[in-house]
């Protein structure tokens, strides 16, 4: 947040989780290594931005029976 000009824009591709993992999902080596166990759910990673004080935060991607996605997530620093 800090690094961007007033009004400048973030984004970046990241995976988001859209269910919680099971106790036997989160401790799964391969889910981690394979980013599914350490990607932040959806809303967090929403939460997290307006939190550092971006606006307009917005994360597209297709939810799946996976329960994990590619999200693009956008958002922009305020004037």
């Amino acid at each position: 947040f800090r690094v961007l000009a007033p009004g400048g824009r973030f984004g970046v591709s990241d995976m988001v989780r859209t269910r919680p993992l099971t106790a036997a999902e989160a401790r799964d080596a391969e889910l981690w290594a394979g980013c599914v166990a350490g990607a932040l759910p959806a809303a967090e990673f929403a939460q997290l931005l307006t939190a550092a004080g971006f606006t307009d935060v917005s994360l597209d991607y297709e939810d799946n029976e996976r329960g994990v996605a590619s999200a693009y997530i956008a958002a922009r620093r305020p004037a």
